[in-house]
């Protein structure tokens, strides 16, 4: 089971950036598109406030979009070193 989850979206240059990041970092992650209703559905409801894709989460905690990925992927490194 993966304890990362990014959910993402079509045409989005951002998301595809994320999941290349993950992979490169060798890390598993479960993809979940907004665009099937059921996960737009749930992803309103529990974060109401975030509308910007992609939406990365460990664990339950906000990563944030692209720019926290790469914040915390920093963060991971330097706590393994």
């Amino acid at each position: 089971m993966s304890h990362i989850i990014l959910y993402s979206k079509a045409n989005c240059l951002n998301c595809t950036a994320a999941k290349l990041l993950l992979d490169a970092h060798k890390l598993d992650f479960q993809e979940r598109s907004i665009d099937d209703p059921e996960w737009r559905d749930v992803f309103m409801r529990n974060y109401p406030e975030h509308r910007q894709m992609p939406q990365i989460f460990y664990k339950g905690e906000r990563i944030g979009g692209l720019a926290g990925l790469r914040e915390w992927l920093k963060w991971k490194q330097e706590q393994s070193t």
